[in-house]
């Protein structure tokens, strides 16, 4: 495997290097901030909106947020339907909600739980968000 492989073009283009070369994270924790860096991108992202692939995206959310908590189901399938479709090098995903009585203020707060192809050894890395009524995604 290259020095590249698993990093996204534009995080190497902004490493602000002159090579690209990552000099102060571990192979392994620039793969993962990567991912993070994409499932953010791409969960904030709306079907349509980008030209060059129609479907990119989560569609609105707006009535799935605001029927929750009866539509929690439908909330999960829908991001891990985008997930699986735009983040190649995640093997397994799982959305986690947290209870009930965080569903105040139209917010959701969640961990997305995922298996990196290229990290196996790694186990699960879990990765906090929570969203509101506007639907913008905010990933720690």
């Amino acid at each position: 495997m290259g020095q590249y492989c698993g990093i996204r073009l534009w995080a190497r283009l902004k490493s602000n290097t002159p090579d690209g070369v990552f000099e102060d994270l571990n192979d392994s924790q620039r793969i993962i901030d990567s991912v993070r860096d994409h499932l953010s991108w791409v969960l904030n992202s709306r079907r349509g909106d980008a030209p060059s692939c129609g479907d990119y995206g989560l569609p609105d959310l707006s009535a799935i947020i605001a029927g929750l908590p009866k539509s929690e189901n439908e909330f999960c399938a829908e991001i891990e339907k985008c997930i699986r479709e735009y983040e190649p090098r995640i093997s397994r995903v799982r959305i986690l909600l947290f209870s009930e009585e965080t569903h105040s203020n139209l917010k959701v707060h969640f961990f997305i739980e995922v298996v990196l192809k290229l990290l196996p050894e790694h186990g699960k890395q879990r990765i906090f968000g929570n969203v509101d009524l506007d639907t913008v995604f905010i990933l720690n």
